[in-house]
């Protein structure tokens, strides 16, 4: 079966195209190549009956030469663009002059396209056959290792019928109802309303925030705050407070309506929810192989379901830090990017500051905090943890410390 590989040149696209300049054809059995301007001659050339090889063949140059010249159809054609896709996927651009380049041959370039320049628009009209012979060739070497020649074949085939399924497209053209569109787009802007307004009601109010800085400042071992001349400052200085002097405390000074729209509201109200992205899988499954779970629950000395518990949220966690820091953390990559700095700098809060509890007492601690608890709550979490292991051993005083029974378990 004679192959062919084939490229012509026109005076303009499709839709404007008036005259076909030229045909180049490349005999690969015989190795001779030959040139033709003659409609007559390149009529005679398709009535030989033969398989083509050309570059977007199927989609341009067989429509043009079928419209201009009048030329039968080939056997079938093997189109190296679509193979070049299929092939190679990681090239952005396909077309032979990029070819040409990664090939190392130059395409020449063509400032006069009409018939007085016709010998130059031959020359590159060659010159696109020779790129086109060696993409071929190349391509053909891997189609081999891929797939017998009955099948390579086949698939040939298959390509060719995708590719004229798409020129059958492009020339009929579809259907637009436009006024439809418009109607339908105006719907949707209106269920988008309303369904904003719907998640709107169900979201919390958001804090207005006031910085203020206040020259003393009571702070409990629970974390509570107390300035001077509040009612409790001077009872919690004599119950052992630490006094910080010139300190900033942020207070709420009122709430305003949520926003939908906002990426951080809408994030945090998930999050106080439960919700866990799927990203901050990638930061626990790095950190937990140093996780250390007790045999026995840590307030009643259960050894049956136990469960670890993070008085600090990882999630919570690692959404302030990456705002705090400017950090995107959006995709997968974007989180296995950070998270050993992650982990690095929240040694302490994701391995120190766990427990492992039973299930009775798990569940106890989130009806108390909420199935999210906030970050500020870690202190008054492990405090309950100490107060419970405390009753569990019989102990009702309440001035237990802090960490009086971490070094036992």
């Amino acid at each position: 079966m004679r192959k062919l590989i084939i490229d012509i040149e026109t005076d303009a696209l499709l839709d404007n195209i008036t005259k076909v300049h030229c045909l180049v054809a490349y005999d690969i059995d015989t190795k001779e190549t030959v040139s033709m301007s003659s409609y007559e001659e390149m009529r005679a050339l398709f009535k030989e009956g033969m398989v083509v090889i050309g570059h977007n063949f199927v989609r341009f140059d067989l429509p043009a030469l079928k419209r201009i010249v009048g030329v039968e159809s080939p056997l079938y054609v093997i189109d190296t663009l679509a193979v070049s896709w299929y092939l190679f996927p990681e090239e952005k651009k396909h077309g032979l002059e990029e070819w040409g380049e990664r090939l190392g041959i130059q395409k020449p370039e063509i400032q006069d396209w009409s018939s007085d320049n016709l010998e130059a628009i031959i020359i590159r009209c060659q010159e696109d056959v020779k790129i086109n012979t060696r993409l071929w060739e190349r391509e053909e070497r891997i189609l081999n290792q891929l797939y017998s020649e009955e099948k390579k074949e086949e698939f040939l085939k298959y390509l060719y019928f995708k590719l004229d399924c798409v020129r059958e497209q492009e020339e009929i053209g579809l259907s637009f109802n436009v006024e439809k569109c418009k109607e339908t787009l105006e719907g949707w802007k209106k269920e988008k309303e309303n369904k904003t307004r719907e998640i709107e009601l169900v979201m919390p109010q958001v804090a207005i925030k006031k910085k203020k800085e206040y020259k003393q400042v009571a702070v409990t071992k629970e974390g509570e705050m107390f300035v001077k001349g509040d009612l409790f400052f001077e009872a919690a200085k004599e119950a052992g407070a630490s006094i910080e002097e010139n300190k900033t405390i942020t207070k709420i000074t009122g709430y305003k309506l949520p926003n939908s729209n906002s990426g951080v509201q809408m994030k945090e109200w998930l999050y106080s929810l439960g919700w866990v992205p799927q990203h901050i899988k990638h930061v626990r499954d790095k950190a937990k192989a140093a996780y250390e779970k007790k045999d026995v629950c840590f307030i009643c000395n259960s050894s049956e379901d136990l469960e670890l518990h993070h008085t600090n949220s990882l999630s919570l966690l690692l959404t302030k830090w990456a705002k705090d820091n400017d950090i995107s953390i959006n995709t997968d990559d974007e989180v296995i990017a950070i998270r050993e700095r992650f982990i690095a700098e929240h040694h302490s809060e994701i391995y120190d500051e766990v427990f492992t509890l039973c299930l009775k007492h798990h569940l106890s601690l989130h009806r108390i905090f909420g199935k999210s608890p906030p970050l500020s709550t870690s202190p008054k979490q492990s405090r309950w943890i100490e107060k419970q292991k405390a009753k569990a051993l019989g102990i009702e005083d309440d001035t237990v410390k802090k960490g009086a029974f971490s070094k036992f378990y």
